[in-house]
């Protein structure tokens, strides 16, 4: 064959007019011209919404239920079918999750296809293709990682079968194959309880509420009688080790250990809490109504709790009397030693007010001891040892799901009733008051009617004041404990775990797919095409019309744009348009196309 010459002509023309039908040899295929194609549309409208609903409903579920103001209600409102809808609705998004990811790249791919017709087809002036990069994207190569790699890493001239569009699909499919992965790696599930139970029903025993302990009231504490607290507290005080474990000692400081500790030590008993191991501090501990440890489920109960402290120094003798309406006093004579006790304050009053707020109140005893030996070498002393105690008296979140399974701090503010009924379980009553003939002192002044009355025992150590306050507090408490406090596992249920990073992450690269389909598919019916894909049919027609073009003549240099003419023939064979395709843009000249090695301007 000879060389390529620019009067070669292209008759493979198909001509629509009025005459009979004639052999198709054209591009375009049998009973359809231009026109726009409803398959994309189609299409479109099915994987859009497979796109963006699941990770919008996966979003949701990281924060609340679809169907439920939030995951954590205390109000018991929530019913055993409102569960069995999450759990519905969550895998029902599992499932769409799962499709969307299975049918991403086939999907994207076929709208990609047909925006490759329209790429191919000549729409302006000074738009280049040639015959390689034709044939490139109508086999799909935004597919092949291999061709895609070579188009980004290597430069125009040596690898000219890329093309803009053909780089663009490949980042659109990109962002649509990172994403399953992503959000595999990045969103994880967490199983949480779900309170179901009705407000009624959660105050009673069944097979998943049962009660762990009792709160006091502040009017039960107020009734408690002092006779009955003070011989409590002595018959502990004189029981009392330091290694016994003592069930209702809690503590304010962490429980974990130090990193390089082997040993698992009990933080329940007075060895620990006074700092008697080793050369520590000692530990902030308090005493409540209930067994420490005690956990309430999804519950959320609150307990009343107490704590005292006291600091002892010693001081010159001193003659300074009692202080108060009634302070207790008391004496004891030992051989060469005299020892007077003063607790200020009254002894027939309750110092606590009626109120769940944190109150604190401070008390002082005084040890006024005078001793002497008939051997006058050994001389006399006369001191005083004056020991300061500070009480505190509140209520604190008991252990539940909500808060880690670790008891709250002491309460400044009682909640108000709202916050009560919206986020806790408390089923608080207004309770009255009955006046009470022996009302129960301060910690100190039990202590000390404990230890210096007629059954007790004579410790001067400042330790021996804290247990005793700490078994005084625990004898109020634990005297008038009515209120039942409730346990519920509550009902599991898988959600998305919250993670800022999937958050932002995945819904940079949705969003970012979801744009890249809408300007495909306006690009997509910018204009009407010919076909909707570069098919086995439609390169069939178009290698129809290579069959005669030189073999020297190198794809590349050949023009593979797909144009339209329009031939308007005379009035008498007919009065319809004209429809051709060819391989060449239609050029101004009403003459046949011509192929050219470069696509001409129109």
């Amino acid at each position: 064959m000879g060389p390529p010459s620019d009067n070669f002509e292209l008759h493979s023309v198909r001509t629509v007019t009025n005459d009979a039908p004639r052999r198709q040899t054209g591009l375009a295929k049998e009973g359809k011209l231009l026109r726009y194609r409803e398959r994309s549309a189609w299409i479109f409208a099915f994987y859009f919404p497979l796109l963006i609903l699941p990770w919008m409903f996966t979003a949701i579920l990281m924060f609340r239920p679809i169907n439920l103001h939030s995951y954590l209600n205390q109000t018991g409102i929530y019913r055993p079918k409102d569960i069995t809808y999450l759990k519905r609705f969550r895998l029902a998004v599992d499932i769409l999750t799962q499709i969307a990811a299975t049918l991403g790249i086939p999907i994207v791919s076929a709208l990609l296809a047909h925006g490759a017709v329209v790429y191919t087809q000549r729409r302006r002036s000074g738009q280049h293709l040639d015959l390689l990069q034709f044939f490139t994207l109508a086999d799909r190569q935004w597919l092949n990682v291999r061709h895609i790699w070579k188009s980004f890493t290597t430069l125009p001239k040596n690898w000219n079968s890329s093309s803009t569009y053909l780089r663009l699909a490949a980042g659109l499919i990109f962002i649509t194959a990172v994403q399953p992965p992503l959000r595999s790696a990045l969103v994880r599930d967490e199983t949480i309880p779900i309170m179901t139970c009705y407000p009624n029903a959660c105050k009673y025993n069944n097979r998943d509420t049962w009660i762990i302990g009792s709160d006091a009231d502040p009017e039960g504490l107020a009734e408690s009688p002092s006779t009955w607290i003070i011989q409590r507290t002595s018959e502990k005080i004189i029981s009392v080790d330091e290694k016994d474990t003592q069930l209702n000692l809690w503590s304010d400081t962490p429980y974990w250990l130090d990193r390089y500790s082997t040993a698992r030590l009990d933080k329940r008993n007075f060895q620990w809490a006074l700092g008697l191991l080793s050369d520590e501090s000692e530990h902030l501990f308090f005493t409540s109504s209930v067994p420490n440890g005690t956990s309430t489920g999804i519950f959320r109960y609150h307990a009343v709790r107490m704590d005292s402290k006291a600091k002892c120094t010693k001081g010159s003798s001193s003659s300074s009397s009692c202080k108060g309406t009634r302070p207790f006093t008391a004496s004891l004579s030992l051989p060469y030693t005299n020892v007077e006790v003063c607790v200020d304050g009254n002894q027939d009053a309750n110092p606590w007010t009626l109120s769940r707020d944190k109150q604190e109140i401070k008390e002082r005893l005084l040890l006024q001891v005078s001793s002497w030996h008939d051997n006058a070498y050994y001389g006399s002393e006369n001191f005083t040892i004056e020991c300061e105690s500070v009480s505190r008296r509140g209520w604190f979140e008991l252990p539940n799901y909500h808060n880690g399974y670790k008891p709250g701090p002491l309460l400044d503010v009682w909640p108000s009733e709202e916050e009560l009924a919206r986020d806790f379980n408390d089923d608080i009553s207004e309770g009255f008051w009955l006046e009470n003939d022996e009302p129960t002192p301060g910690p100190l002044m039990t202590a000390g009617l404990a230890m210096f009355g007629n059954t007790s025992f004579f410790h001067l150590a400042a330790n021996a004041l804290d247990i005793a306050m700490y078994f005084a507090n625990e004898a109020l408490l634990t005297g008038r404990s009515d209120r039942p406090l409730y346990y519920n596992p509550g009902v599991m249920v898988t959600k998305p775990k919250k993670s800022l990073p999937a958050l932002v992450v995945i819904t940079v690269l949705v969003g970012l797919q979801a744009i890249g389909l809408c300007l495909l598919m306006a690009f997509i019916y910018s204009t009407p095409t010919w076909t909707v894909d570069l098919d086995a049919d439609a390169l069939t027609q178009i290698g129809a019309q290579l069959k005669d073009l030189d073999e020297i003549m190198s794809r590349n240099q050949v023009c593979g744009l797909v144009g339209t003419v329009e031939d308007r023939g005379n009035d008498e064979t007919s009065s319809r348009h004209i429809n051709i395709f060819y391989l060449q843009p239609a050029s101004h000249l009403p003459s046949m196309p011509r192929l050219k090695q470069h696509c001409p301007q129109m």
